[in-house]
């Protein structure tokens, strides 16, 4: 496990935002599932050539299953955060139970703030309403959303 210490200038904190290089934002536990997270997607990615017979049935989904209280919703947020900084004009979703769960998260001072404390204008994550065609979400300036679901689909 490589872990990156969080003591960090404000300035290199915001080079590494800007470049969609968010590990320096997780504790040592998430930072270990972080590093599951892109060997799972470098093996996929290594995989996909092999795997295009099965008509888009191959693996698509990281899945894996963490104890309470370590921080499942921020990290799941700063994986997308990091991948819509990086990809602008993108979009993912990010899904929890229920909508209430969702709401839970636009509302918690643990997640959203501390997530974008530090980040750079450009890459603030704007929370928006579903209105106008538009997907309830986390909107980022490059154009990437990452749109909020709750499973009960109310």
């Amino acid at each position: 496990m490589s872990q990156i210490k969080t003591t960090l200038s404000v300035e290199d904190k915001q080079l590494l935002i800007r470049n969609g290089r968010l590990k320096f934002l997780l504790h040592a536990s998430q930072q270990e599932i972080y590093d599951q997270f892109y060997a799972w997607r470098a093996k996929l990615v290594k995989d996909s050539a092999a795997l295009q017979d099965l008509n888009g049935a191959w693996p698509r989904t990281f899945v894996t299953m963490l104890s309470r209280r370590l921080g499942k919703d921020y990290m799941g947020l700063v994986l997308l955060a990091e991948q819509a900084i990086r990809n602008p004009n993108t979009t993912y979703t990010y899904v929890a139970a229920t909508r209430a769960d969702i709401q839970d998260i636009l509302t918690s001072p643990q997640l959203l703030p501390k997530l974008s404390q530090d980040f750079p204008p450009e890459c603030r994550l704007e929370y928006k309403s579903a209105h106008r065609g538009m997907a309830e979400g986390l909107y980022v300036h490059n154009g990437s959303v990452i749109k909020l679901q709750g499973l009960d689909l109310k």
